[in-house]
């Protein structure tokens, strides 16, 4: 199997069940580094931070006789807020959230819309875990006691 039999053919995605034709897909991953450079010193010191978030900037279009109906479809699906499905011709499907959304359309290519869109992954909302300070219970306890 190719990598043209794991693709869409008509390279087609869609965000919030809204479909699109990419044109173009770039994508920026990688870890954050964090470079200490110190005073009197020839080496610095390069704290891994952690891996980024990953972002995928697609460019895309909506053609055709209701272009005009599937733009607006497209335009309140990027505006809406919260993280949705984006479905990736290339990468599969992801949650993500529309960061930065451009599109333009001209007379003298009637009938079409032409966005580039900056998704990025959703990730998930940890909260802090607690636990229960045993040590200070304890004194506490003992406190108490006397």
């Amino acid at each position: 199997m190719t990598w043209r039999d794991r693709i869409d053919p008509e390279l087609r995605g869609s965000y919030r069940g809204v479909e699109f034709y990419v044109e173009r897909a770039d994508t920026t991953a990688g870890r954050r580094w964090l470079v200490h450079e110190y005073p009197r010193r020839d080496v610095p010191y390069a704290e891994d931070m952690g891996r980024r978030a990953k972002e995928w900037r697609l460019a895309f279009f909506v053609a055709g006789d209701d272009y005009d109906l599937q733009r607006d479809k497209l335009i309140e699906a990027l505006d809406a807020p919260g993280a949705a499905t984006l479905v990736h011709p290339y990468m599969g499907t992801m949650s993500a959230v529309a960061t930065d959304v451009s599109f333009s359309e001209s007379t003298r290519e009637g009938g079409v819309c032409v966005f580039e869109v900056t998704f990025t992954e959703s990730g998930l909302q940890l909260e802090p875990a607690t636990t229960v300070d045993t040590q200070r219970e304890v004194g506490q306890a003992a406190d108490a006691v006397e």
